[in-house]
């Protein structure tokens, strides 16, 4: 995040998307789909649009069901 923040849009993109996969390895569904929200902004910011779409609609398959307004 601290790299969004800094403008470095591709670099917070690989990291979220590394996180997001160890996330998934442990089994951890809940933080993947909170984490894949901020890659779908990081993916917005590198103007990777359609990806972003794809990563938050995947995220609020998960959340939506869950009934989660606000994940963190």
């Amino acid at each position: 995040m601290l790299a969004l923040l800094q403008g470095r849009a591709g670099e917070a993109v690989e990291q979220l998307e590394l996180a997001i996969e160890r996330e998934r390895q442990l089994g951890r569904t809940y933080p993947a789909a909170c984490l894949e929200l901020n890659l779908a902004e990081a993916l917005e910011a590198a103007g990777r649009t359609d990806a972003s779409k794809e990563v938050r609609a995947r995220a609020e398959s998960v959340l939506e069901p869950l009934g989660c307004v606000n994940p963190f």
